[in-house]
């Protein structure tokens, strides 16, 4: 077995072991069909105006809400709320009988859809990373802002952070950690190291962001709907990137990601991954209307990658293809037992294209005094019209990210 097939049979075993798991440490369950999704078992997400609706279905006590989540979504304007369901309850049945009579009171009821930075076509990185020289490390930052410029909702980053882009971080980061190996084994779990990556890249294409970071994936890239809805809810700057995301349910829009979205300062900007399944199925967040998705090109030779999602609801094509950033320490896969990372890599996907937009229109923003929205807006009429294969307008950075600027001594 080579690297490559370990790396892919390792990724399926955390699958495996996450279905295993029970509703209260973390389980997911998966729909297999022509438009599958995973979900989170034992878990609604209502409306207020569901409740009622909820409780006459059921009538059981242990149908109870989640009452600390539901308070930081009310004290945001969010209207959700997440209750727990009994296992012996066929969750997608019960979905499927209130929805109706909820919808007919203007409230809603939905799954816990499960977002995710790798698995097959959930999205995320199109390849494994590669080994890299390192980069120079700026000598100093003068932040563009005192305040953050662009959130990264990813997997946390490592504490201490990365050299690269540490002294950009504003927030606190006590919960906020990649733990990088959370299968207790030896070697770097199968999304380790994707936030330091993002953050990374950020730093290259836009010196001197002041950045916010957020853990909403584990290191093997499983999040749901409610915790990166939560996460954009929480979150202060004006740019938000979103390096996730997955399918639903009859590929509806998902209900906490709408919810967060809809109670947004309409002055703030979403920036989210198109996926890497090579179609053009609606790829939740970067799907909504309101959120600017991104596609990935070669920069190398100009064409558009063959994982990258593509459709009438992608905004923009940006370089995503063995782009050179900031990563982690470790041993990556199972077949050498050699160290093989030191702290960078090149990495390929629609989630490394995301976040060169992102930060450019975040970089834009803290120097001008204009909203973010009306950055953006100007940022994709200047890049022309949208060519009709659907991968949105190109978007080439000034700085090359395939390609080191500079190695370390």
């Amino acid at each position: 077995m080579n690297a490559s097939q370990d790396w892919q049979r390792r990724r399926a075993d955390a699958l495996a072991r996450a279905l295993a798991r029970e509703p209260h440490q973390g389980g997911v369950a998966q729909v297999d069909a022509d438009e599958g999704y995973l979900f989170r078992p034992g878990q609604l997400l209502l409306g207020r105006g569901a409740v009622d609706e909820l409780r006459s279905e059921t009538q059981s006590s242990r149908v109870r809400p989640d009452e600390e989540l539901n308070a930081r979504f009310e004290g945001r304007g969010v209207d959700l709320q997440a209750w727990q369901i009994p296992s012996d309850v066929r969750l997608t049945a019960l979905q499927r009988t209130l929805a109706p009579r909820v919808e007919a009171v203007g409230s809603h009821v939905a799954l816990n859809h499960v977002f995710a930075g790798e698995w097959v076509y959930f999205g995320g990185p199109a390849s494994e990373p590669s080994i890299a020289t390192g980069l120079t490390i700026p000598a100093s930052f003068n932040l563009l802002s005192d305040d953050p410029d662009l959130a990264v909702l990813d997997t946390g980053v490592t504490d201490p952070a990365h050299a690269l882009f540490a002294p950009a971080l504003l927030d606190e980061m006590a919960d906020d950690i990649d733990r990088l190996n959370e299968d207790g084994d030896r070697f770097l779990d199968t999304e380790a190291g994707h936030g330091t990556f993002i953050c990374g890249l950020a730093q290259r294409v836009a010196p001197n962001l002041a950045l916010e970071q957020r853990k909403v994936l584990t290191s093997n890239g499983f999040g749901d709907d409610l915790t990166v809805a939560l996460g954009v809810a929480e979150t202060t700057a004006p740019v938000i990137n979103l390096s996730l995301g997955g399918y639903t349910r009859d590929n509806r829009r998902p209900r906490a990601l709408r919810a967060a979205l809809s109670a947004l300062d309409p002055s703030r900007v979403v920036v989210a991954a198109a996926g890497n399944n090579g179609h053009s199925r609606r790829f939740w967040p970067a799907a909504f209307r309101e959120v600017i998705a991104v596609a990935a090109y070669d920069s190398a030779n100009g064409r558009t990658a063959s994982f990258s999602n593509y459709g009438p609801w992608v905004d923009v094509c940006a370089p995503g293809v063995d782009l050179h950033s900031s990563y982690v320490d470790g041993v990556r896969d199972g077949v050498t037992d050699d160290p093989q990372f030191s702290g960078w890599a090149t990495w390929s996907g629609t989630s490394f294209a995301a976040p060169l937009v992102a930060a450019e229109i975040a970089r834009r923003t803290a120097t001008s005094n204009r909203t973010a929205r009306e950055v953006a807006d100007e940022f994709l009429e200047e890049l022309g019209d949208l060519p009709e294969d659907g991968y949105g307008r190109r978007y080439a950075p000034a700085t090359d990210v395939r390609l080191p600027a500079a190695t370390t001594a």
